[in-house]
This record gives C-alpha cells, structure tokens and sequence, in this order.
C-alpha cells in the first residue's frame, strides 16, 4: 500500500480502497494504518534532514507515543510473567 500511495499519488483511503477490490481480506493494523497517514501528511518524507536523524513533528509525535506504548506493553508482560511464575511454582514446598 506505501509503494500505491507513493507511486499513485492517492492518499491512503484511496489506495485502501482500490486494494480491498482486489482482495477484499486486506485489513490493514491500525499502527501500520497510522504509519501510512503520517507517511502521507508528511509528503511520503518523515525526515526533516537527509541524514535522517530530525523527524519531522508529526512522525516524531508519533515516535513518543510509541514508545510509551510499547514501554507500557513491556510492563504489562513483565507482570503477566510473574503472575505466570508465581502461579506455577507457587509457595515453597513446606510452607503453608
């Protein structure tokens, strides 16, 4: 869908649209589906400088959120594993 947008011209709506005629299954996720907007709104460049370290605001808005989001997912298994861990070996043996 990028390489339509970007070939294209079209906006990612568009493409969408034009690619479920095709296969009608596609059903992009949603992080993949916020990437093309960004993509899209920024002109198909996320980079403020050729280097590519400045993102330009919008993609670098939503490098933050990201991070946060994975940060939080990675505290959600962290705890998901020691409820796990706990669950499994439970008290020790002799211990009531």
């Amino acid at each position: 869908m990028a390489y339509l947008m970007r070939k294209q011209g079209k906006p990612y709506e568009e493409v969408l649209a034009q690619v479920k005629e095709q296969r009608p299954v596609v059903n992009p996720r949603p992080q993949f589906e916020i990437q093309l907007k960004i993509w899209e709104r920024t002109g198909y460049k996320i980079w403020e400088d050729d280097e590519k370290i400045i993102p330009k605001a919008e993609y670098k808005e939503y490098l933050e959120r990201r991070e946060v989001y994975l940060k939080g997912e990675e505290e959600q298994a962290g705890i998901e594993i020691n409820l796990k861990t706990h669950a499994r070996f439970g008290r020790k043996r002799g211990v009531k």
